[in-house]
């Protein structure tokens, strides 16, 4: 028994480093010969031109930033903003932009996060801190399609 596992063994290394076997890889990579390991030629891609989106592409191919309406925020007041991503699309991430319109304490953002669907993009700011002046809030989202 012990012999014909020895004997069994050997085979397989032997096969293992034969001279004859086939390469596994590509047949041609970029400054390498395009001989295959046989030594047939590798097949031409000249005059193929790929499709700029395959028709059976899976995932998202185009992200766009969607800019919602400004809203006044006045001094010691709450308010929110939200912004939707077009139909067909999917919202990936989002943020805000304040502004003041005189000089004072910056308003707080209370939350900056996706909408209850997962289409837009909501954040709620606060503005009644000490010294609070009137101040302008727009929410944007980013938008996958």
């Amino acid at each position: 028994m012990r012999n014909h596992l020895l004997l069994l063994t050997a085979t397989v290394i032997l096969a293992a480093c034969a001279d004859d076997q086939h390469a596994t890889g590509p047949a041609s990579r970029s400054g390498v010969s395009s001989r295959s390991a046989s030594g047939d030629a590798a097949p031409s891609t000249q005059g193929i031109t790929p499709q700029a989106k395959p028709t059976d592409q899976v995932g998202f191919t185009k992200i766009v930033a969607i800019y919602g309406e400004s809203v006044d925020l006045a001094a010691n007041t709450s308010a929110n903003a939200t912004v939707a991503c077009p139909a067909g699309s999917v919202a990936t991430g989002g943020g805000f932009a304040t502004g003041l319109l005189n000089v004072g304490s910056i308003p707080t953002v209370r939350t900056s996060n996706p909408t209850t669907n997962p289409s837009g993009w909501l954040i709620s700011v606060s503005n009644i801190q000490p010294g609070a002046v009137a101040a302008v809030i727009q929410a944007w989202v980013l938008c996958a399609s």
